[in-house]
């Protein structure tokens, strides 16, 4: 059986101090993981949609908006919830926004 190399790119706000997934990538060894990661990030703009979400963490009552690039709305809430529980988060709403 195969060995691959997963990685996953972390962003992190300043505004909130949340970190959510950026994207996965895998690849048969290191090199060619990280490879992947950079052509996604060099392409990113021009292969997703963007999407808006609305949200606040359990217990605060500050709404935070974050942004998010992703293939659908799915894709966008995988990377939203990505490392953290569904029951820490309350989401008011999730936006494909315009394209411009």
């Amino acid at each position: 059986m195969p060995n691959y190399v997963d990685l996953d790119l972390m962003t992190t706000s300043p505004i909130h101090k949340q970190s959510f997934l950026l994207h996965s990538s895998e690849g048969r060894d290191k090199i060619e993981a990280l490879e992947l990661m950079l052509k996604y990030v060099n392409n990113q703009l021009y292969i997703e949609d963007s999407y808006t979400i609305q949200w606040k963490l359990v217990g605060s009552d500050k709404i935070h908006q974050s942004y998010f690039r992703a293939k659908n709305i799915m894709d966008a809430l995988d990377k939203f919830y990505f490392g953290r529980s569904v029951n820490s988060v309350i989401t008011y709403s999730v936006q494909l926004n315009p394209i411009s």
